[in-house]
């Protein structure tokens, strides 16, 4: 019998293959390693694998920093976990990477989920717990991988094809859907905490942040659920990201949302050509809208209270330490604009540096619990930020009854299925849809109000 264990050492998870006979005595016990190290240097992040004779996995290095390198860190950071996963599997079950059949993947996805099957030679004592979403998404990495070496392996890369009904909303056309046979089952599940930021909830977290007289929460969470930016996308706005265009002879306040090698990964433009030379910012795709920027239409009550914010944090940061604000707030200009001036992050922390969002994240957090707003604790699935873009497009479905194509617009999504899944009703959105319902149909047939059986 081939036991593998899983174990915290050193605040990360090795693996153990322990040999057994027949009566549960070891016999034999390896450590299975693979460790990751993460360098940043010259505003570049990146990632290196090493087996446990401490040697770089070559092919992994150039997968991630080479072939992903204009990928957004947080895609690159979770296709290394995945890849680490794969590589203490393949050395835990003695398997080359070249030799992986049906059997063997339906062995690592048990081994990703983090339990046992329930016969077979192995039998895996694991700790980390993994959803069949996550599993699949690992799985997709490791194809990627494949795909890039010119390996095959047909139990990972096998498809079916179904036909599914009212897929598209809007021509509700039956389509013929790819997927992988190899993908486990995932659903879609009742998410019973609020997903989104309402109108009461808004205006309580205002009144809490006002409060606390703090003009920097008030002009982050006003950019989110007023205009539906998120979290990174504030975070990595400029001085010269905030400006004035002339439209039909009117000047009308504007955000340009992009992405710059200066930027940390939590300041990343989702959407927008990520930058790994300062060279692309005189591109032709980086000064393309859609494609190098986004271009966001805000209203003057708001420019006037980010530039009061400015003039108030940034004017107290140069005079508290000049240097350490030129040092740590500056940011590339991209010339995209004239812009003569330096140019710096807008938002800042309480010591005058840019401000992350861990520490924004910790603010939020205590906003919520004063406002007494479920936060899902224990739980990374909601994004406390994240909340208040589900909430402008929550706003704009029940108040403006904005159509579907017109608010696929506004969130800047590229495909219909993104903007759909910002339509997430409350328990108490059903009771007034439901209420709202019956109560018109009362209105049409009032002989249901009676009870015919009396």
């Amino acid at each position: 019998m081939i036991i593998l264990n899983e174990i915290k050492k050193d605040n990360t998870n090795i693996f153990e293959r322990i040999h057994a006979d027949d009566n549960g005595k070891i016999i034999f016990r390896e450590e299975i390693h693979y460790r990751l190290y993460k360098i940043k240097k010259k505003n570049t992040n990146t990632f290196v694998l090493y087996n446990d004779n401490m040697e770089v996995v070559s092919p992994v290095y150039r997968f991630i920093n080479i072939k992903m390198a204009k990928q957004p860190y947080n895609s690159r950071e979770k296709s290394i976990y995945a890849l680490r996963f794969l590589h203490c599997f393949l050395s835990l079950t003695k398997t080359k990477l070249t030799d992986l059949n049906h059997d063997n993947i339906e062995k690592l996805k048990y081994f990703l989920l983090g339990y046992s099957p329930s016969q077979g030679s192995y039998s895996m004592n694991l700790q980390t717990v993994r959803s069949n979403a996550t599993v699949n998404e690992y799985l997709q990495v490791y194809r990627s991988f494949f795909s890039y070496l010119g390996i095959k392996c047909d139990s990972l890369f096998e498809t079916r094809e179904f036909i599914t009904f009212n897929i598209n909303p809007i021509t509700e056309k039956a389509e013929n859907v790819t997927s992988y046979k190899s993908n486990l089952k995932t659903g879609t599940p009742v998410k019973r905490v609020p997903r989104y930021i309402s109108v009461d909830n808004f205006k309580t977290i205002i009144s809490i942040i006002r409060n606390d007289r703090n003009l920097l929460a008030e002009c982050i969470v006003r950019l989110m659920y007023q205009f539906g930016l998120r979290l990174g996308e504030v975070l990595g706005l400029t001085f010269e990201d905030l400006a004035e265009i002339e439209i039909n002879g009117k000047l009308c306040p504007v955000l340009y949302l992009r992405d710059r090698l200066s930027d940390d990964f939590f300041q990343h433009a989702k959407t927008c050509m990520h930058i790994t030379n300062a060279k692309q910012y005189k591109s032709k795709d980086y000064q393309t809208e859609g494609v190098g920027y986004q271009q966001i239409i805000i209203t003057y009550d708001i420019y006037e209270l980010l530039n009061e914010y400015i003039e108030r944090a940034h004017a107290k940061a140069r005079a508290h330490n000049h240097s350490r604000y030129c040092k740590k707030v500056s940011a590339d200009t991209t010339s995209t604009i004239n812009y003569s001036e330096d140019n710096y992050y807008v938002f800042l922390n309480s010591i005058g540096t840019v401000l992350s969002a861990q520490t924004w994240n910790k603010y939020i957090k205590s906003v919520f619990v004063r406002a007494d707003i479920p936060i899902d604790t224990g739980s990374k699935t909601t994004n406390l930020s994240h909340r208040f873009r589900h909430g402008f497009a929550m706003f704009q479905v029940q108040y403006l009854k904005t159509h579907v194509l017109e608010l696929q617009k506004l969130m800047r999504h590229k495909s219909l299925a993104s903007t759909m899944k910002y339509y997430n009703p409350t328990e108490e959105d059903e009771y007034k849809i439901k209420n709202t319902f019956v109560n018109e149909l009362y209105d049409l047939i009032p002989g249901l109000k009676e009870n015919a059986y009396e």
